[in-house]
């Protein structure tokens, strides 16, 4: 025998949804629902993701240690956070600034095209390094280097 759906309208579920609540107003957890949460950012969001950007000297950095490679097809886009490198304009992978100058490791996660995602938890390939060997794994990893 197949299950069957059943509609349930907004009456027959406010018993269920409201099981184990008090049915005093002024308890903690009955809500209003004309109050509005307030976001819990407040104004210094704003800086905490000024922090959080590429600062120039490391976004330099990132630059000298592609020209390293000696391979004029690969480049980098910097959105916040992170470093999108690229090869012949294929995602290779991504790494995620730590702070400071650059020269220190960054996070990796290399590109997946099977899920058409970065995958920063792979087996076999760091979760962390510097900028030249985490593109160095992924240019192994796709054969673009020997």
């Amino acid at each position: 025998m197949k299950p069957q759906a059943t509609m349930m309208n907004h009456q027959n579920a406010a018993p269920l949804l409201n099981a184990g609540r008090s049915s005093d107003k002024s308890s903690s957890t009955h809500r209003n629902r004309n109050t509005r949460r307030t976001s819990r950012k407040g104004p210094e969001s704003a800086t905490r993701r000024g922090r959080n950007r590429i600062p120039e000297v490391a976004r330099e950095y990132v630059l000298r240690e592609l020209a390293a490679f000696q391979d004029d097809e690969l480049s980098a886009d910097f959105h916040g956070r992170f470093c999108y490198i690229s090869h012949r304009g294929s995602p290779l992978c991504r790494l995620g600034y730590k702070g400071g100058d650059g020269s220190g490791d960054w996070d990796f996660a290399i590109y997946r095209y099977s899920r058409e995602a970065y995958g920063p938890n792979e087996i076999f390939m760091p979760s962390y390094d510097t900028v030249h060997e985490c593109v160095s794994v992924a240019m192994h990893a796709y054969s673009l280097i020997g």
